[in-house]
């Protein structure tokens, strides 16, 4: 009888180390996307986003055809969220890896005054289940961290006061959208 009992539990150790030796499992590993916009101007008919997107790991994905957008934007004197989409206008979304591409999106009904929105979240999407989140706090397109997004975001709900820019000409701008993200 032991014998059985010995045979038995042997067993049950030989499925669990079984279960636990297979952690590599055949699971394709999550794609990481890097994403800069250059362009977001509501006023033109097609292509009113551009922006540039890298692949940054070994595998191959591809860029989902919708782009979610969500935003603040003043409605008298409140502050609304909404919420956007844009279309991919590009059929050749394929993202090989570490060669970065152009797109361009056209826009889905914003509203008139999305020029004049606050702390902007663009989501983009990638076959292999990549999601990343840009934000930005207007439409200077400066890319913001989480934490001061959302901290900067609070104060703009609670005081109504957004960070001091001081004077600027188009060279430093111009300069200051060069100095973000990849190229």
């Amino acid at each position: 009888m032991t014998n059985l009992q010995d045979i038995y539990i042997l067993g049950w150790l030989l499925r669990i180390i079984n279960r636990f030796v297979q952690w590599p499992r055949s699971k394709p590993p999550k794609s990481v996307i890097r994403i800069r916009i250059s362009k977001d101007d509501p006023d033109l008919r097609a292509g009113n986003l551009e922006f540039e997107v890298e692949n940054t790991s070994q595998t191959l994905t591809s860029l989902m055809p919708i782009v979610e957008s969500s935003f603040l934007i003043r409605k008298g004197k409140t502050l609304i969220k909404g919420h956007g989409y844009y279309d991919v206008r590009e059929l050749d979304r394929q993202l090989p890896p570490y060669q970065p591409k152009i797109f361009s999106v056209s826009s889905r009904g914003f509203p008139q005054n999305y020029i004049f929105s606050w702390f902007r979240v663009y989501t983009f999407r990638t076959t292999t289940g990549a999601k990343k989140r840009i934000r930005v706090r207007n439409v200077l397109l400066e890319q913001i961290g989480f934490f001061p997004f959302h901290y900067e975001r609070l104060r703009f709900k609670l005081t109504g006061t957004v960070k001091e820019y001081g004077a600027m000409n188009v060279e430093e701008y111009e300069i200051r959208k060069r100095s973000q993200g990849p190229h």
